[in-house]
């Protein structure tokens, strides 16, 4: 996946409930809350690199490292920026991910 500074926002607002979005759910964590365990026990076990690996991938890597979830459960938001893995070159990741340090930085900040 290439990340450049350039594209369309990352959006987090929208349909949870969307075809595609539930379809992945269910795909992942089998219609129960997603956790960064299950994802990345669905990575390790995949045999095929797919449109569904790729979103799965790019879900962990929001969690992980560009969201820094700070337990287990995946937010259900961030499944609507990879829903269609053909799009996620075209959404401008390094803004998100340095919106988010920010948001981190600002979070934590001395009173």
């Amino acid at each position: 996946m290439h990340v450049t500074n350039g594209g369309v926002d990352v959006e987090l607002e929208g349909n949870t409930e969307d075809h595609q979005i539930l379809d992945l759910k269910r795909w992942i964590s089998r219609n129960t809350d997603i956790t960064i365990h299950r994802l990345r026990r669905v990575l390790i076990e995949s045999e095929h690199v797919d449109g569904t690996f790729r979103s799965c991938l790019a879900l962990y890597a929001i969690a992980i490292v560009l969201s820094l979830v700070t337990g287990t459960d995946v937010d259900p938001r961030y499944l609507i920026p990879v829903k269609d893995s053909r799009y996620l070159c075209a959404k401008n990741w390094v803004k998100f991910a340095f919106d988010k340090l920010v948001e981190g930085v600002l979070s934590f900040q001395w009173t």
